[in-house]
């Protein structure tokens, strides 16, 4: 063919000298965000929201330190894989925690390097070299890195599986290969549920060389480990159930009345994120009339959210157009820790500068060109990500599962910018895709304005300061605790819940003993040398007096 892409540029000694060389940026740059989270960010030690529904989960089925597991712990709330790593790292200690962040900067590299190879396969070492700055330039990857969350665990093996399945289609390959990429997608459920949708999309696959048998391995490999698994919770709960049961709950987050397109707590639910599965319960018994088993919890919640669809389609269509507008932002939203907060407040992530709608028109301007053949292995994982936006709603945590291929396919089309045929098609392609982001974003206000958001995340900020240093309190470290309390306090000047941070600081010195006392005065003397409202309030609870010069 006339105007066939050229062959990859550079030979393997290229390619693994550019892999290298950015496997080695991203684990010194992984190492040293994860030191500067746990020297900076009070959650370190006081972990949050899912996480702590993780940890919960770990204890329930496989034990940690802080107790377990149970004789009945019954069928899987949360996707087994997550706890599963968190018990065997003891993650309910911070030595334990510390290691997993740490294994998580490996599985970041995993991810990394799954994204190189779908590019170098396609553009050589530039290509794999422009996917992998990409990718190491987009701030939620580094930033999920650190959380005790599901999100790097699945990343990493989706990754993976493509890397094999990419290979199956170009190159051939027989059942081994197969086997071993279903496996991979297999676990990967394990590891986030939604990954269940590849097991029926992968046979839509354009064949490439790929053997039938080769094919049939991979639903063989991914059907296992399923298979186990719903065994498992069948014997422990008497349901049928494949992976886990928490995603009626998400179902119905995004699909309620008031939701408009990101995490809003449905009809019912008072209380914030980690309480999800108490209060799912409750109103499936008070439905019932009885106890509810995991697959009726379940089910009531997805019941809920039809119900809701159903009574007004209109809103439900404008709720989908609303989701789109969020799921192709810049704003990073987040429904457990906060981006912001993190950047903004501690000076994290950085020289993070890739927005996500620079990855999306870069990754799907490279679709355009012939290099990107075949294109399967990188559209389906990003057409997916996108369908599950959809009909569940939009997080970072949940878009990020399309960063790699998106990267990937905009490095092929980077690599490829100076070919005349494929220079154009990649040019097209960014002016059709950017062109019609611009017309969608501009015809399209987000739901929400953004200084409203924006609001939102400091009003979080705070609460998330609160509940750190609660957190901490319980756990006995009185002096961070104390510090927490009085860096927000300078953080957030003009909020007005100062109120709630000096009540809690209040409720942090009650009933001490003098020791504990003259710690916590130490801790936020140094945090907050010059607040005299915070010297004050010591004051109030027998704090001895500041000596001249203390804490400056």
């Amino acid at each position: 063919m006339a105007d066939a892409a050229a062959p990859p540029a550079g030979g393997p000694l290229a390619g693994a000298i550019a892999l290298v060389l950015l496997l080695a940026a991203a684990a010194a740059l992984g190492l040293h965000d994860v030191r500067a989270f746990e020297a900076t960010e009070p959650l370190a030690r006081a972990p949050y929201g899912d996480s702590l529904v993780h940890l919960e989960e770990a204890r329930r089925h496989f034990g940690t330190s802080a107790g377990g597991p149970e004789e009945s712990p019954g069928a899987f709330y949360k996707p087994p894989v997550t706890p599963w790593l968190l018990a065997r790292l003891d993650a309910d200690t911070e030595a334990g925690a510390a290691l997993h962040r740490r294994l998580q900067v490996l599985l970041g590299l995993v991810t990394l390097a799954a994204a190189f190879l779908l590019a170098h396969a396609r553009a050589g070492a530039w290509g794999g070299l422009a996917a992998g700055l990409l990718l190491l330039g987009y701030a939620p990857f580094a930033f999920h890195q650190t959380k005790l969350l599901d999100t790097l665990p699945s990343l990493a093996l989706t990754s993976a599986a493509f890397v094999l399945l990419d290979r199956l289609a170009r190159r051939g390959g027989g059942v081994a290969l197969g086997f071993a990429a279903g496996l991979l997608l297999g676990v990967s459920a394990l590891a986030r549920a939604a990954n269940l949708v590849f097991l029926v999309l992968v046979a839509f696959l354009p064949r490439g060389r790929a053997t039938w048998p080769g094919r049939a391995a991979i639903l063989v490999g991914a059907l296992l480990p399923v298979a186990a698994t719903a065994v498992r919770n069948h014997e422990a709960s008497g349901d049928w159930i494949p992976v886990n049961y928490s995603e009626g709950h998400t179902f119905l987050v995004g699909n309620h009345p008031g939701a408009r397109g990101i995490y809003d707590l449905p009809p019912g639910y008072p209380d914030g994120v980690g309480n999800e599965r108490a209060v799912e319960r409750a109103l499936a018994r008070a439905h019932l009339g009885r106890e509810p088993s995991p697959a009726e919890q379940r089910d009531h919640s997805y019941r809920t959210a039809i119900g809701f669809l159903k009574a007004d389609p209109a809103a439900a269509t404008r709720r989908e157009i609303d989701k789109l507008r969020f799921a192709v932002d810049a704003y990073p939203v987040n429904d457990n820790y906060s981006l912001h907060r993190e950047r903004e407040r501690f000076d994290l992530l950085p020289g993070r500068f890739v927005p996500f709608p620079l990855l999306l028109v870069l990754g799907l301007a490279g679709l355009f060109t012939r290099s990107s053949r075949p294109r399967g292995p990188l559209a389906l994982p990003v057409a997916v990500t996108v369908l599950l936006l959809l009909a569940f709603y939009v997080t970072e945590r949940y878009r990020l599962p399309a960063a790699p291929f998106l990267a990937a396919a905009g490095g092929v089309g980077l690599a490829r910018l100076f070919d005349p045929g494929e220079g154009r098609r990649m040019l097209t392609g960014v002016a059709i895709v950017g062109g019609a982001w611009l017309l969608f974003t501009g015809l399209r206000p987000l739901p929400y304005p953004t200084a409203t958001l924006r609001e939102s995340e400091q009003l979080f900020d705070l609460s998330l300061d609160l509940y750190a240093a609660r957190a901490l309190a319980t756990k006995g470290d009185v002096a961070a605790a104390g510090t927490t309390l009085a860096r927000s306090v300078v953080d957030h000047p003009r909020d007005p819940r100062q109120g709630e941070l000096e009540a809690a600081l209040l409720d942090l010195l009650h009933g001490r003993n003098e020791g504990e006392v003259a710690e916590i005065a130490a801790a936020v003397r140094s945090a907050a040398p010059d607040a005299p409202r915070l010297e004050a309030l010591l004051r109030l609870a027998g704090a001895p007096p500041l000596s001249a010069g203390a804490g400056r």
